[in-house]
């Protein structure tokens, strides 16, 4: 999220009733780093847990939603007031003052432990020493592009060309303006990168050459050369060219496109660090707009970006293994990032679906044997899930195994 709570309240607002509210009462109060929406709870639930969390008080009042800081408003008792109620007035003082407080919330990640084991070429289990910490989360995006256009309240698309179209439960770019960064679909919010990050953005269909970014991460505007980890697409003869865009730079081996193939393109980040932001925390000494803490965080991010081409016509490339195209750490990443799903300069394609979650995923490395003294470097292994050991598709060949998973204490 990142974003301030009058600008999270008046996007629930705007996703409930759109233009039902009037919102010119809505101060920003103070900055939430998260903030989870629970589709099963009321509106005036979330608005009231927004206000809680910001040291704020919420009211709506006849279409009118107001959001202010505690102690910002004061309201007078007139007992002659013909509409005064004695019998509906009730006021209560606990007693603040406390010797021992005890706070008890859910459980969270403690500590990152690394466990190394030595693969022997017939072992296929390796146990780790610790268990890692599992939390569900629902997904952040889980797109199939079913209705007949974008969701407005997933997606923000900036289209002047009227290039982006829903068809066929695909999502249909065809052209754009030529210019870097004027016609893109985004996410509605900003992405968190703490923790591990999986972003899948295929299947993609190329029907013509093609100049754009796809799954960017963006730490600023949306445009190529603020693009911290992306897709780059660019033209050449009547196909394209992938390849990894890095920090607004081209880095990694290039994909050629073929007609008729498929193309499965997969993210996964693993933040070096425990929180993006630190927690705000507010009383009488730290209210709205002073709170403690909040500090932003900037820490090391694992970058894996892979392409898997698909040949419909060959059914031995389903199991092939994917192209890797990027595997390395990017220094002073931020916490929050924009996501967009397409930054299209004139492209031609079809997308069928978009997935994006945080997930409870060890960070598998290994270093393959290349003499009796001598390692190859470390590349990353994406596992499918998170248990107390590691299964390996097949005997694992002499290598170094690196396996780092965040777990309770």
């Amino acid at each position: 999220m990142d974003r301030s709570a009058g600008d999270a309240l008046r996007q629930l607002a705007q996703d409930l009733l759109p233009g039902g509210f009037n919102t010119a009462g809505v101060q920003d109060v103070d900055t939430l780093a998260t903030y989870a929406v629970n589709p099963q709870k009321t509106f005036s639930f979330h608005a009231e847990e927004i206000a809680l969390a910001c040291r704020g008080s919420f009211r709506c009042m006849n279409g009118a939603l107001f959001l202010a800081p505690v102690g910002a408003a004061t309201y007078a008792l007139n007992e002659s007031d013909t509409n005064f109620s004695p019998a509906g007035l009730w006021l209560n003082s606990p007693n603040l003052l406390v010797n021992d407080v005890t706070i008890i919330g859910l459980e969270e990640p403690q500590a990152y432990v690394r466990d190394y084991f030595v693969g022997d070429g017939l072992s296929l289990t390796f146990y780790l020493s610790q268990k890692p910490f599992a939390q569900a989360k629902p997904a952040l995006i889980d797109e199939e592009f079913l209705g007949p256009g974008l969701d407005p309240t997933t997606w923000i698309v900036n289209d002047p060309s009227a290039a982006v179209s829903v068809a066929a439960q695909t999502l249909q770019i065809a052209g754009g303006t030529g210019v870097d960064g004027q016609t893109r679909v985004s996410f509605i919010e900003q992405i968190e990168l703490g923790g591990t990050l999986e972003l899948q953005h295929g299947d993609v269909s190329f029907t013509a050459a093609s100049q754009g970014v796809l799954g960017g991460l963006y730490a600023g505007s949306i445009s190529s050369a603020g693009c911290l980890a992306g897709f780059q697409i660019a033209p050449s003869g009547a196909g394209s060219t992938i390849q990894a865009l890095i920090s607004g730079s081209l880095t990694g081996p290039v994909i050629n496109s073929t007609p008729g193939h498929q193309y499965f393109f997969y993210d996964l980040s693993v933040f070096d660090g425990s929180l993006p932001r630190w927690g705000t925390y507010h009383s009488s000494v730290h209210p709205a707009g002073s709170g403690w803490g909040g500090a932003a965080v900037t820490a090391d991010v694992r970058f894996v970006l892979e392409v898997q081409d698909i040949d419909p016509s060959n059914p031995a490339t389903l199991v092939a293994p994917a192209t890797v195209l990027y595997d390395d750490v990017i220094t002073g990443a931020p916490g929050f990032c924009a996501y967009a799903l397409v930054n299209a300069a004139t492209m031609e394609c079809s997308i069928a679906y978009t997935y994006v979650a945080h997930i409870s995923l060890p960070e598998v490395r290994t270093a393959l044997q290349i003499s009796p003294t001598q390692y190859a470097p470390y590349v990353t292994q994406l596992v499918d899930r998170s248990r107390t050991e590691l299964h390996a598709r097949s005997p694992v060949r002499p290598r170094w195994i690196s396996i780092r998973n965040i777990c309770r204490r």
